[in-house]
């Protein structure tokens, strides 16, 4: 369905031409050549006036908490059970043979400079991963995802003993 156009409308002789026709090469061709599709696609790319703000923004979000001290329960259940995966991993065979998957909750410190919770406060994370040795004197926990000192681990949940 196609509406009339007003009598009085200014551009009526543009808009009642149809869209240029050109053929290929026409000296309009050579002075105005197609643009490849590549940088035709960078057009359409969002702009970023502002790196990073976005995700300064969401970093504030980030809830921080202090760092809580285990209860005389908590502790002694962590040593019992650092000392079992002691016994029970040696060396990496003794690993690779068992596959002990632990869940280790653990305090990460706040490391964003810009937030006020910088060297005060921190978050508890979560890491899983299958447990790749203990090291009692240097008191780390070592798993195939990373290591884990003592001092920071509030509970350890093992999967498969």
């Amino acid at each position: 369905m196609t509406t009339a156009l007003p009598a009085d409308f200014p551009y009526k002789d543009i808009y009642l031409r149809c869209r240029p026709k050109h053929s290929r090469f026409d000296d309009f061709d050579m002075r105005h050549p197609s643009m490849d599709t590549g940088k035709r696609a960078k057009i359409f790319a969002p702009f970023d006036a502002l790196a990073g703000f976005y995700e300064m923004i969401l970093s504030k979000e980030v809830a921080y908490v202090p760092k809580r001290i285990p209860d005389e329960d908590r502790a002694d259940d962590l040593d019992r059970k650092l000392n079992l995966l002691s016994r029970l991993i040696q060396n990496i065979n003794d690993a690779r043979q068992r596959q002990i998957r632990l869940y280790v909750t653990y305090y990460v410190p706040c490391d964003d400079i810009l937030s006020d919770a910088y060297g005060t406060l921190g978050q508890y994370v979560i890491k899983s991963g299958i447990c790749m040795g203990v090291s009692l004197p240097l008191r780390r926990l070592r798993l195939d995802t990373g290591d884990i000192d003592f001092d920071d681990i509030y509970a350890i949940t093992i999967n498969n003993i």
